[in-house]
């Protein structure tokens, strides 16, 4: 028997989805930036609202995720009713990097898939049967590096530098019936079988500087620039697309953003952010 019945309240403190992830518990999340948004996003949950949950990094949407030793802080479902955001805060993840240190440190990483330990496509590895062309698969693999580096400018600066670069050599799949005049077929069918591997390699860059400038005692502005680019090779390919439709894509985002805080009193803290963003995106096609 308890003396308090149960209630709804508003709270924030009273929000039993709200998850702080900070110190060694950021050791259990993926080193990936591409892995570990696919889990903040399952950790998050299903947000309000038909457009899904957003990732924050230092108050600002979109962009690509910082390294994970650049991250202090993750805030998943904290407040969902702040005032702060235009919408209700479920689903909704905070992230919060480090400042800049006053001694030089870095960081780098590497990891990667050789061709070797990878297994063939069983349907592209067997004897080949009358009324089917020969097939071959090229090697695939996958190699990603990461780092940052850290130290100061100034007595009242500091600097950030993180980056990363991803190559994938991967192929397409096509499985299709054609017809003898697209391609001979070895017994001179009418049509024949169709199945190859095309290959199809991507690769994506990334390079985003931070400085810190302290400008007051109670006034710190923080600026970054991220730079993205991203190309990849015959796409459009796989499944009855033959490789003739392949097309070639290259995509790139600039991004700078400013962040000035000022606090005005121990229960009044002023923050203004500025961000400009410029998107540009080319394809292609292989065959004319």
């Amino acid at each position: 028997v308890t003396t308090q019945s149960a209630q709804v309240s508003v709270d924030q403190d009273s929000n039993a989805s709200s998850t702080t992830i900070k110190g060694k518990d950021l050791d259990a999340l993926s080193d990936d930036p591409d892995e570990l948004s696919s889990e903040l996003t399952a950790l998050a949950g299903p947000s309000a609202g038909p457009n899904g949950g957003q990732i924050y990094v230092d108050g600002f949407t979109g962009g690509q995720l910082p390294p994970k030793s650049s991250i202090r802080e993750i805030r998943i479902n904290q407040n969902p009713f702040s005032a702060q955001y235009d919408r209700l805060g479920y689903g909704r993840v905070e992230v919060f990097t480090k400042p800049g240190t006053d001694k030089l440190h870095g960081s780098f990483q590497m990891q990667g898939i050789t061709s070797a330990l990878n297994t063939g496509n069983p349907l592209l590895n067997k004897f080949n049967t009358p009324g089917q062309l020969p097939q071959t698969q090229p090697p695939y693999h996958t190699i990603f590096v990461m780092g940052n580096a850290t130290g100061p400018l100034a007595k009242n600066a500091s600097f950030t530098l993180s980056g990363s670069h991803r190559g994938i050599q991967d192929n397409n799949l096509v499985s299709a019936t054609i017809l003898n005049s697209v391609a001979p077929c070895p017994t001179g069918q009418s049509s024949c079988n169709y199945s190859i591997a095309s290959p199809a390699p991507q690769s994506r860059t990334d390079i985003s500087p931070r400085i810190d400038l302290q400008l007051g005692e109670k006034n710190t502005l923080v600026t970054r620039f991220q730079y993205e680019q991203d190309d990849r090779t015959n796409g459009g390919v796989g499944g009855l697309s033959l490789p003739g439709s392949g097309y070639n894509s290259s995509s790139s985002e600039t991004t700078l953003q400013m962040s000035d805080t000022q606090v005005l009193s121990p229960r009044v803290i002023n923050e203004t952010r500025f961000e400009y963003q410029r998107n540009s995106a080319t394809q292609k096609a292989q065959n004319t």
